[in-house]
């Protein structure tokens, strides 16, 4: 029996099950109000800093062109780049875009993402 797979899958289960159900809660004197979480960061546990660690390390990690800076806050990447024109920082954006993209479609994660052009 190989324990070492044996091991993964039950961290994959028990990391599966963190992510399931998860619930925001509000309360106030009169009222009680939730509504179900299914993404973004988590907050407020022990385990938060090592998934934070998981999901981030890889972009971060990843290599970027010179005038590109990355930068992450709570559950936010930041892709910032400059280039001559709107169309140059848009190419120079989405090879970039495409290295994360890439990166987590191989561990099986999904990336959204929004344009802000500055």
């Amino acid at each position: 029996m190989n324990y070492g797979n044996r091991n993964v899958l039950k961290t994959y289960e028990l990391t599966k099950r963190y992510f399931s159900q998860r619930v925001a809660s509000w309360s106030t004197n009169s009222t009680r109000m939730e509504k179900e979480i299914s993404r973004g960061c988590l907050q407020g546990s022990c385990s938060e800093l090592g998934l934070w660690n998981l999901q981030y390390n890889s972009p971060l990690e990843q290599k970027y062109m010179k005038r590109t800076k990355v930068v992450a806050f709570a559950d936010d990447l930041i892709i910032a780049t400059k280039g001559e024109s709107a169309r140059s920082v848009e190419n120079y954006v989405n090879v970039e875009l495409n290295k994360i993209t890439a990166r987590a479609k191989n561990n099986k994660t999904r990336v959204k993402s929004k344009v802000m052009l500055v």
